[in-house]
């Protein structure tokens, strides 16, 4: 306890005090918006106590990278925050034309649930400006998040990443042939052929009823041969979103103003690197 009331005591004195770290946050809205006119930036305090609740960052460098030069699958997800109040980093990301990890925006919300979700995409369609026809997010089975997917975006396809379906089916349903089950869910999944795709579900049903029940009563869609054409992507696995949590590892053990600070510079490292490299 004593290493550890010193370790923050000496964070402090380089770095500020966590809780006075707060007190920027108006501060750093109004810099990021002089600075990036045109970005969706907002925050939000709890109505009782004034306290800091959510910070929405979409800049719009991001938001016209997306546009005019990605493909229309976003990938959704959270992750924990380690900093004294903790909370969650909710992040939206894509892939470019080289198939580059593009965050188009990040937001710190107390929690994971379905507030926090939509408040985090209705920001996210508020920054788009305009309704984009054909979209699709691609995500795990967090807290409230398919339910705010049909409320803000109700036109969009919504996946499911097929390692955490895999997880939860191994988490939820016992086969004495687990192997098959596995080879068989996995084809199903990976058909783009509806033909190939109900052969494979009905040797599922025959094989786990159960399984066959838990993914026939999905919301969301989980195998190639039912996504949209439209999207032209047929990733069925969100490893975008993974790789931007390993990415803001870093970052993610600071306070607010710091850590969004911290993600943006990174972001305009990153587009600088890659002009450079363009152009080289």
């Amino acid at each position: 306890m004593k290493i550890w009331r010193s370790r923050a005591l000496a964070r402090d004195q380089m770095f500020g005090s966590i809780d006075e770290n707060y007190k920027w946050v108006p501060t750093l809205r109004s810099e990021l918006l002089k600075r990036n006119p045109g970005s969706h930036v907002t925050y939000q305090c709890d109505n009782n106590n004034k306290s800091f609740k959510r910070f929405f960052v979409s800049f719009k460098v991001c938001i016209d990278g997306f546009l005019s030069g990605c493909r229309y699958l976003i990938g959704v997800d959270a992750c924990h925050l380690k900093s004294k109040y903790l909370g969650v980093l909710l992040s939206a990301n894509c892939l470019d034309g080289n198939n580059g990890l593009f965050t188009i925006a990040i937001a710190v919300a107390e929690s994971e649930s379905k507030k926090s979700w939509e408040w985090f995409l209705k920001n996210l369609s508020e920054a788009f400006r305009s309704e984009i026809e054909h979209l699709a997010f691609i995500s795990d089975m967090e807290k409230g998040l398919g339910e705010a997917i049909r409320v803000v975006f109700p036109k969009a396809e919504h996946r499911v990443c097929m390692r955490h379906l895999w997880k939860n089916i191994k988490k939820f349903f016992r086969c004495e042939d687990g192997k098959n089950l596995q080879k068989l869910v996995w084809t199903a999944a990976n058909s783009f052929s509806e033909h190939i795709f109900n052969a494979s579900f009905e040797e599922i049903r025959n094989l786990s009823p159960g399984v066959y029940s838990y993914l026939s009563a999905l919301t969301c869609k989980w195998s190639k041969s039912s996504f949209s054409h439209h999207i032209k992507n047929h990733y069925n696995t969100n490893n975008m979103s993974e790789s931007f949590n390993s990415w803001v590892e870093e970052a993610r053990s600071k306070p607010v103003v710091d850590l969004i600070d911290m993600v943006r510079g990174m972001i305009m490292e990153q587009r600088s690197q890659r002009k450079l490299n363009c152009s080289s």
